[in-house]
């Protein structure tokens, strides 16, 4: 069921109980007092197994056969077979129709002579779920008919309708007609007269099997509403409505949404009259669409109209938005890229909730939005791809909701604000990263006007948020890690690996060994290089390698055995304690500075003992960084 004007209720119920309600309140205006009068009709869980004499027309029954009137229309049924016969005459009101009672054991329905339905004909076959086709078409007169809603709708089962002799030149309303007909796979419509129609909306809904749909000759010049027309046609390959006339349509909003469609031309959609588009597109597989003839002046709701997407482009520069009032999920969970909304006109605008959360965006321009009456921002920017946000132009004075406005958004590293933007804590911008070589903080690299500043202040994204003010307003970027934090621990690590020198006949750290891994340079220049350039990554990585390496070298100590058994030392435990003690620290799994600081704890102790042992002449002096 559906609200003119509103959201789509994802259900495709045509109620029968709504159909009753209608249909008897439609004979009470036209003044019959009793709706059976003239029609008898036989329930078959009423009859008996015996035979039954009805008042008025007398209804028949044995074992498996009941039969009845509809209007002046005989009709047979078998219970058995679940075949319903229906012969010529005028029939009654739709919601006298034979089967109401019976929806889930009419297997087939058969008309064998004329019958002339009536003005109103809502819902008359609708529901029928376990009906796979009704034979005869060609003998229902429908010149009459006026309303034709639901008229076939909720035929779960139906797998063929032949519609090629059906008069709809009364036809005003054919909303829902086929509506959740979900086995049909081909309708031709091709005799349709929909020149008197008004009502269109949910007309072809929840047809998943149908592939191909060609509406070429429809006339809808009086059509109004043509909300969620092709909703959930979720097979659909081909559609035609290349000569639709929307001139009149009001309502469109989830006229496509979820249908499998892959190209659609709108080029002769006249969308002037327009007020909802919500979801109009949204749940789609087209990768792209051309809407550059869309007049959207009179829109008021745009909810939703793009979500769930697989677009990845849109143009969108001539759409009027100056009457919005919700672009709430606008844009939420679409695969798009780009998106230029430089042009939209936002200034009625109430509600971005959710407008751009779940894209896979990398660019989005919001330079002109007019956010002044905007009260809801609640995870607007939620999980989105982006790495640049501007939202210096944003009003946010009205906003009082902004709940995850940016969680989940590890993504952005460069944030612009203005001085008319507000925070709470609750907008979640989630924390600098501490890895990687950032600090897990803000700084702020611009100020307001786009002047660079230098050493700008950092902030942590708490503090940022919940203590911002319009003096703030300007760029900011995750603060990478500065060599100055780490000067300490760069002058322990040179001197350690100093300290080593007495064990070599070349110190260490000025050594050319190993100039293809240091860039051409000694260990000590490469780290001289990278702290002075204040590359706090490659500084870690260089004192990691020149540790390591050092630590290493002390395994290519020999033992002195004379003086070694001298001393009474045992040379193959010296030759086994060497090969021990020249294994490094292993830091992969702790942090870079902790790392670092077990490498230096472990090597100062393998120092300090073979310093010793080398100055007593148990080992010799090592040639390992000499240099030749």
């Amino acid at each position: 069921m559906r609200i003119s004007g509103g959201l789509v209720l994802k259900k495709y119920n045509f109620k029968i109980s709504r159909i009753l309600t209608i249909a008897l309140a439609s004979a009470a205006m036209m003044g019959v007092t009793t709706v059976l009068d003239n029609v008898s009709t036989v329930h078959a869980d009423e009859v008996s197994d015996s035979a039954v004499t009805n008042s008025n027309d007398q209804t028949q029954t044995n074992d498996n056969i009941v039969t009845g009137t509809w209007g002046t229309a005989p009709w047979t049924w078998n219970k058995t077979t679940g075949e319903m016969t229906v012969g010529g005459g005028e029939a009654g009101y739709a919601v006298n129709v034979p089967w109401r009672d019976k929806l889930r054991n009419i297997k087939k329905i058969t008309f064998t002579g004329e019958i002339i339905l009536p003005y109103d004909c809502l819902g008359l076959f609708n529901g029928l779920e376990e009906v796979t086709s009704i034979d005869g078409m060609n003998n229902l007169d429908t010149s009459k008919v006026a309303n034709m809603r639901g008229m076939f709708a909720d035929m779960s089962n139906l797998s063929n309708l032949n519609l090629d002799n059906f008069d709809t030149s009364s036809a005003t309303g054919m909303e829902d007609m086929f509506n959740g007909d979900r086995s049909l796979k081909s309708l031709n419509l091709d005799v349709f007269n929909t020149s008197k129609v008004t009502d269109m909306s949910g007309m072809f809904a929840g047809m998943s099997s149908l592939k191909s749909l060609d509406l070429s000759n429809f006339n809808t010049s009086r059509v109004t509403s043509m909300y969620s027309m092709f909703e959930n046609m979720t097979n659909l390959s081909n559609l035609n409505v290349n000569n639709f006339d929307t001139s009149k349509v009001v309502y469109m909003h989830s006229m496509f949404n979820g249908d499998g469609i892959k190209n659609l031309n709108l080029s002769s959609f006249d969308t002037s009259n327009v007020k909802s588009m919500n979801e109009m597109f949204a749940n789609t597989t087209m990768d792209s669409i051309n809407l550059n003839g869309f007049n959207t002046s009179k829109v008021t709701e745009m909810i939703g109209m793009f979500r769930n997407t697989k677009f990845t482009d849109l143009d969108l520069n001539n759409f009027d938005t100056s009457k919005v009032t919700s672009m709430k999920a606008m844009f939420s969970e679409d695969d798009l890229k780009y998106l230029d909304l430089s042009n939209f006109n936002t200034s009625k605008v109430t509600d971005m909730n959710t407008m751009f959360a779940n894209t896979t965006l990398n660019r989005l321009n919001l330079s002109n939005f007019n956010t002044s009456n905007v009260n809801n921002m609640n995870i607007m920017f939620y999980n989105v791809k982006l790495k640049y946000l501007d939202i210096s132009s944003f009003d946010m004075s009205k906003v009082y909701l902004m709940r995850d406005m940016f969680g989940n958004n590890s993504n952005i590293n460069t944030i612009v604000v203005g001085s008319k933007n507000k925070f709470e804590r609750d907008v979640n911008l989630p924390e600098v990263p501490t890895t990687d070589g950032y600090s897990g903080k803000w700084q702020n690299i611009k100020d307001s006007n786009g002047n660079n500043i230098n050493n700008g202040s950092l902030y942590t994204s708490e503090d940022l948020m919940t203590n911002y003010t319009p003096e703030k307003a300007g760029t900011y970027t995750w603060a990478k890690k500065s060599t100055s934090d780490i000067k300490d621990l760069y002058n322990k690590v040179k001197l350690s690996i100093s300290y080593s020198g007495s064990m070599f006949n070349s110190q260490p750290g000025d050594s050319m060994k190993y100039k293809d891994e240091f860039n051409g340079r000694s260990m000590f220049g490469t780290l001289d290089y990278a702290y002075n350039s204040n590359n706090y990554d490659e500084s870690i990585k260089v004192m990691h390698d020149s540790i390591k390496k050092t630590h290493e070298s002390i395994g290519s100590l020999q033992v002195n055995e004379a003086k070694a058994q001298e001393l009474g030392l045992n040379v193959d435990q010296l030759k086994a304690d060497l090969v021990k003690d020249s294994v490094p620290y292993d830091y992969s799994q702790d942090n870079d500075i902790d790392g670092i600081n077990k490498q230096l704890d472990s090597f100062a102790s393998v120092r300090a003992k073979y310093n010793k042992l080398v100055q007593e002449g148990v080992f010799d002096k090592s040639d390992y960084w000499t240099v030749k």
